[in-house]
């Protein structure tokens, strides 16, 4: 879980932005597209996914831009995965014990 995280950063924020930036992309245009892919990206998982991973995509893309470092999305990423995995399970073992 930890290293899907970390490669979409690298992916999306590092490789992505970068390369949009230092071909004149607007920094604007720039989180916008690389959020946009992000979200086709989840589209797999359903049009549910596909909005939260937009708005994720936003929220990262920007934290990205602003600390410069990597570090900080990778770390927010990883905390939302390890809250989001700790509710499946918590949410499965509900119904298992309901029944």
């Amino acid at each position: 879980m930890v290293f899907v995280g970390l490669s979409e950063e690298i992916v999306f924020r590092f490789y992505l932005i970068n390369l949009l930036l230092l071909r004149g992309v607007s920094p604007a245009m720039t989180v916008i597209g690389s959020t946009l892919i992000f979200a086709g990206v989840h589209w797999s998982y359903g049009a549910g996914a596909a909005v939260f991973a937009m708005l994720a995509g936003l929220v990262l893309s920007t934290i990205y831009l602003s600390a410069r470092n990597l570090i900080v999305p990778i770390i927010a990423h990883a905390v939302f995965d390890a809250f989001y995995f700790a509710g499946g399970i918590a949410f499965l073992w509900l119904i298992y014990n309901s029944t």
